[in-house]
């Protein structure tokens, strides 16, 4: 994606939004560089970011950073909200590992800690009105901090429920990773739950995820701070392209980060259990497996008949314009999935799992096919390529439902209302 492209985005956004606000100074913890925008955390945190900066907001962004390249997509996504900042490096791989196991602390946490980045925002914390934590994972910068006890002004965006995936995660392994995931799942558990009794709200994608936590919790436990907030899109960026559509060469993608443990089932389940009936049925059919870091086990797809995988590609929307279906296969999901967004404001068809859209205000038969099992899945392609009038009003109805409800404008005027009713400390008004 070009930088341009969101610096243009920020003033055009910032101009349409010159309303009177209440001027906050907020600390905002991320678990990595929210920069570039280009997978599911950090696009959503990427907004958030984009959002309270033109509501006129002062924003110090903390987060770890590891790398030059880290570091210059730091000082970019400042320069854009004209942010300051707080960073500091990681530990090594096999310090965290055993950090987690000494402390009993869920492995995600000592992760993304950063014990010197945990000096400065312990020397900066008092200056703050609001701090937003993105994930769970970095309220840990506030619990081992012993003095801070202003619990009232934390809003942690939990945006998936981790402890959940882990669980899913548990339950489509064997042996020694099926202990591994079960303990991450049950630590994450508890500490999730010590988070919102603590913190003033917690954020969630989806309805779904508010469901799930609920249940978790001790039913005596007060659970007024669950809130969904949920994914937004920039459907000006993403535009519909009419495509011919011819049968022969019909052309599938998917689209993530893939080396992310549900992507690389999805796809490898796809095309192991899916993609030889298609071949069959359009023997010059096309499946592009479109996003960054491809592991050893996805590469490999590419030797299979019309599988093309291609690594990091500087703008996915050339791929979207190439497809004619989007898949999403997604056997483990949790939350809104970003990449069916995208196919729905490109008019793509879409044939998914009931998991990939259970973030997603969309019907099945309306605004996409669902597939439970791989013959439901060969099926509902196979209606596809046969009716071009499902095509279009599959794809004509998912366009409208980004259009109606996933602004991040419209998403995010939910976390304007959290911080103006209870959040706000001083009276200075713009």
């Amino acid at each position: 994606m070009n930088d341009n492209f969101f610096i243009c985005t920020a003033i055009i956004r910032s101009n349409l939004n010159n309303k009177k606000v209440t001027v906050l100074n907020i600390l905002f913890i991320t678990q990595r560089v929210p920069y570039p925008p280009n997978k599911g955390d950090k696009i959503r945190t990427y907004n958030q970011l984009l959002h309270l900066y033109q509501r006129g907001h002062h924003i110090t962004v903390a987060c770890p950073v590891d790398s030059d390249s880290e570091y210059n997509y730091l000082n970019k996504v400042i320069k854009i909200i004209n942010a300051g900042t707080l960073f500091g490096t990681s530990l090594p791989f096999i310090v965290k590992a055993i950090y987690s196991l000494l402390t009993n602390k869920p492995f995600s946490i000592c992760h993304f800690f950063s014990p010197q980045l945990k000096r400065k925002i312990d020397n900066n914390l008092h200056q703050y009105d609001l701090i937003m934590c993105s994930s769970s994972s970095v309220v840990e910068y506030l619990f081992q901090n012993k003095k801070f006890n202003d619990f009232g002004k934390v809003i942690v965006d939990f945006m998936d429920l981790d402890s959940d995936k882990w669980k899913q995660y548990r339950d489509a392994t064997t042996g020694i990773k099926k202990w591994i995931y079960h303990r991450e799942y049950k630590l994450l558990q508890s500490y999730e739950s010590n988070i919102q009794g603590k913190v003033k709200y917690c954020l969630f994608t989806s309805t779904k995820e508010v469901q799930i936590f609920k249940k978790d919790l001790a039913p005596t436990q007060n659970k007024d701070n669950l809130i969904h907030i949920g994914n937004g899109l920039d459907y000006s960026y993403f535009r519909p392209v009419n495509k011919p559509f011819d049968v022969k060469y019909c052309q599938f993608i998917f689209t993530g980060v893939m080396d992310y443990t549900p992507n690389i089932d999805a796809v490898t389940w796809f095309c192991s259990a899916i993609w030889p009936q298609i071949i069959n049925y359009a023997p010059h059919a096309k499946f592009f497996i479109a996003g960054m870091n491809p592991t050893p086990k996805v590469k490999a797809l590419a030797n299979l008949k019309g599988v093309e995988v291609t690594g990091f590609v500087e703008d996915i929307r050339d791929y979207y314009k190439q497809a004619d279906f989007f898949v999403a296969p997604l056997r483990i999901a949790r939350g809104v999935q970003n990449k069916v967004l995208e196919a729905f404001a490109c008019k793509l068809p879409v044939v998914t799992t009931p998991n990939a859209i259970q973030g997603i205000e969309c019907e099945p038969e309306e605004h996409c096919l669902q597939a439970s099992s791989a013959d439901e899945f060969i099926s509902q392609i196979q209606r596809l390529i046969a009716d071009k009038e499902l095509r279009e009003r599959l794809s004509n109805n998912a366009l409208q439902l980004i259009v109606d409800k996933y602004s991040w404008e419209g998403q995010l005027q939910k976390l304007d209302k959290l911080i103006n009713n209870d959040l706000t400390k001083e009276k200075k008004i713009l």
